[in-house]
């Protein structure tokens, strides 16, 4: 009589072992880098859209002569989307400057138009989970065009930059 035996192929429990722990390691290590890489990309997309509002302010002045009260005006010239809460977007047509909520939900944004005989707006985007994000200011100038924009790890040191 013949005796069968059956060849199992397969992996042994180390090897198992071994490839999981691997594999847990490169992850630690990966993590903290995609996390970085996810914060930068919601700060940069955060910062061009102060900057397009900079442009967007501008461009409602030199079309209209007159200086935008709200965001329902500007988006006259170009739409500034705001978040709805619940993923979706809208158009932010506020009849004064507001703080809305940008798209992604990780930035509000706040426009401060020019008080008395002032010429200068002040856009602010405030992170809203401040863990690692950087605020963002910016400000114009609509008497000349200067304008500048900024990052701060402080609500604090952004109050102050366009006086």
């Amino acid at each position: 009589m013949k005796s069968h035996s059956q060849q199992v192929s397969g992996f042994t429990l180390t090897e198992v072992l071994v490839t999981v722990g691997i594999i847990g390691t490169l992850s630690t290590l990966a993590t903290p880098s995609f996390v970085n890489a996810l914060k930068s990309n919601e700060q940069s997309s955060a910062k061009a859209t102060v900057a397009g509002i900079q442009t967007i302010i501008s461009s409602y002045i030199d079309e209209t002569g007159k200086i935008p009260k709200s965001w329902k005006e500007i988006n006259s010239i170009s739409a500034i989307m705001t978040s709805n809460g619940d993923g979706t977007s809208r158009q932010a047509l506020k009849t004064d400057f507001s703080q809305i909520t940008l798209p992604g939900e990780k930035y509000k944004l706040e426009v401060k138009p020019p008080s008395g005989t002032g010429t200068i707006f002040t856009i602010i985007a405030s992170p809203t989970n401040t863990n690692g994000q950087q605020y963002i200011h910016a400000c114009l100038d609509i008497s000349n065009g200067a304008s500048d924009l900024t990052t701060s790890s402080s609500s604090s040191e952004v109050m102050n930059l366009c006086s």
